[in-house]
């Protein structure tokens, strides 16, 4: 991953940022630090979940799928 750090503006409810700079706080993380780990967590899961994604296939029988075929 890239370790260049890019400044950026995320609004946040208030509530949510008072409980995760708490909890940064209590983990002895920085609210920075929390966010990217949430944001690379969240981001492995679903780039994991679309790794196993697979096209589904049907049996035509005996036609054969012409590639024109398409374009009709």
């Amino acid at each position: 991953m890239n370790t260049q750090m890019v400044r950026t503006t995320v609004y946040l409810p208030a509530d949510l940022v008072a409980l995760a700079k708490a909890s940064a706080l209590n983990t002895g993380n920085t609210l920075t630090g929390l966010v990217r780990e949430g944001l690379e967590e969240k981001l492995v899961v679903k780039a994991q979940k679309n790794k196993n994604w697979k096209l589904g296939t049907y049996a035509l029988g005996n036609y054969k799928f012409r590639r024109a075929d398409a374009y009709e």
